[in-house]
């Protein structure tokens, strides 16, 4: 959709591919990033903390350009509205998305983009009231203890691994999601879902 890439071109988004993004560090740029990307769209559901935060390739940009990774959660981020690919799941205890579901779910995929049917108020795209917060933790360095600041471009990097191991790649991404985590208990009793439990896909 052309003319929807240049909406998202004014508001400052822009791709999201390996190549693209790799450019955006390497200028210096803070990208702001939803790791969970449009599988995290299939596991959206009201009442329920689920993320997609498991995302090696990540990691590894991470490692190769020295840029920190900042954990941040949006509780109430379910809330707005209510989808197909998961609507009943909660009133059945189910957790597995219906057959429509799974369909716009690889229809997706195959577009690279989220397309699913949502509706909010009066069963039309008006979203639900909803209580949200946005959190933010403390930066995650891919390689702790080389904080330094690029002469270029100002911001503060550490040591780049150009070829980071598979070993190296999990242990960042270990202390990420053990981040993520943190992040969630600190402050889910004041965002109001004090018993709540985030799953990590």
């Amino acid at each position: 959709l052309p003319f929807l890439g240049n909406v998202l071109g004014w508001v400052g988004a822009g791709s999201a591919s390996r190549d693209a993004v790799r450019k955006q560090l390497d200028t210096g740029r803070n990208l702001y990033m939803m790791p969970g990307g449009v599988a995290e769209i299939f596991l959206s559901e009201s009442g329920t903390h689920k993320v997609k935060a498991r995302r090696y390739g990540l990691m590894k940009l991470a490692l190769q350009s020295g840029t920190c990774v900042i954990p941040m959660y949006v509780f109430g981020g379910n809330e707005f509205f209510d989808h197909l690919a998961t609507y009943g799941n909660k009133s059945s205890g189910s957790s597995q998305k219906n057959t429509l579901g799974l369909l716009l779910e690889q229809f997706s995929r195959t577009m690279k983009g989220g397309f699913t049917l949502f509706w909010g108020c009066y069963g039309l795209p008006i979203p639900y009231p909803a209580k949200v917060s946005m959190v933010f933790g403390d930066p995650v360095w891919p390689v702790p203890n080389t904080l330094t600041r690029d002469a270029t471009t100002g911001k503060f990097t550490c040591r780049r691994v150009p070829n980071p191991t598979n070993e190296e790649i999990s242990e960042l991404l270990d202390r990420y999601v053990d981040a993520l985590r943190c992040l969630f208990e600190q402050y889910k009793g004041q965002a109001g879902c004090p018993n709540a439990t985030l799953e990590i896909q």
